[in-house]
């Protein structure tokens, strides 16, 4: 029974990684919206610091919350959870990683 159920969680793994992850390159370009705004969200309040403005006048800090269709391209578009440089090297060309070798059978069919 136990094994069913870590087939159940490896396929939606699978899932996961093509789908919404790595497996997918238009998961980076998903995460490009995110990241500018982050980026831009750090310059302003950075500064801000820097003039001496009044604090309580400007932005400090924007929170964000969301689930993991938008979180997901955001991790693959950083990079991060990634173990080659070589992966790293194929995202920045927005092509996607090819899937394990363990999993890659479950593609095959095989």
């Amino acid at each position: 029974m136990v094994g069913c159920f870590n087939l159940l969680e490896w396929t939606d793994d699978v899932e996961v990684f093509k789908l919404k992850g790595y497996g997918n390159s238009l998961n980076y370009r998903m995460g490009v919206h995110l990241l500018k705004d982050v980026v831009n969200s750090m310059d302003k309040a950075i500064d801000a610091k820097k003039e001496n403005q009044v604090p309580g006048t400007y932005e400090k800090a924007r929170l964000r919350f969301s689930h993991a269709e938008t979180l997901i391209p955001f991790t693959c578009l950083l990079g991060l959870f990634l173990e080659d440089e070589e992966d790293f090297k194929h995202i920045q060309k927005e092509q996607c990683l090819e899937l394990p070798p363990g999993l890659q059978l479950l593609e095959t069919g095989r």
